[in-house]
């Protein structure tokens, strides 16, 4: 009998994404993000303006299931120039998945 193991993702995922906060800003490297999840799944990803200390909130978007193992979040396209952002869960990942930032 072959025993699958359980895949967990490394929550919270954080990282820096090319956009602005706000229509019309600045150019450059201007958003965090924190994805929070359990186990594979991630349920909400966090957006923050890190051009100011301590990073301002800018709001957090939950994800839905868009096809097998790819979460999307929308609706941050009125407060940034982000459309969306993806979570792709593969284990043929070497970290398991892949953020994909969409419409910058």
């Amino acid at each position: 009998m072959i025993k699958k193991s359980a895949f967990t993702l490394p929550f919270p995922i954080t990282g820096t994404t090319w956009g602005t906060p706000t229509a019309g800003g600045p150019a450059g490297n201007y958003i965090d993000y924190e994805i929070h999840g359990s186990g594979d799944v991630p349920t909400s990803v966090t957006l923050y303006d890190n051009r100011v200390s301590p990073h301002t909130q800018i709001a957090s978007y939950m994800f839905t299931t868009s096809s097998p193992n790819v979460y999307t979040a929308t609706g941050m396209k009125s407060v940034t120039t982000i459309t969306a952002i993806q979570l792709h869960v593969n284990s043929a990942y070497s970290n398991g998945y892949l953020v994909e930032v969409i419409g910058l």
